[in-house]
């Protein structure tokens, strides 16, 4: 059953995109990944909550392949190179309709 990455960003610099993209989209390939969405224009529709700055959403075929991307040796130096710029809220969903 799919699940689903929802990465909450509230991003103070932009100097670690460049790099960490470069990476991050091989890796979540590797792991059957697809990318959902990515966007930088984040509204609230309801609720008082700020925004955040950007919004990243990832579909992973199983949660076992989601967990081993989070846990790639190849994209756990990213996240250190993320958090240069950036603090980040990254949570799992599973999967109930689809």
């Amino acid at each position: 059953m799919a699940v689903y990455v929802v990465g909450l960003l509230r991003v103070r610099n932009w100097n670690w995109f460049a790099q960490y993209v470069e990476t991050t989209e091989r890796v979540v390939a590797r792991h059957g990944g697809v990318y959902l969405g990515r966007g930088v224009q984040v509204e609230t529709l309801e609720g008082d909550a700020e925004p955040p700055t950007a919004l990243v959403m990832i579909e992973f075929p199983t949660d076992e392949a989601a967990r081993a991307w989070h846990q790639d040796p190849d994209y756990i130096p990213m996240i250190e190179l993320r958090k240069t710029g950036c603090d980040t809220e990254l949570m799992l969903a599973q999967a109930v309709v689809r």
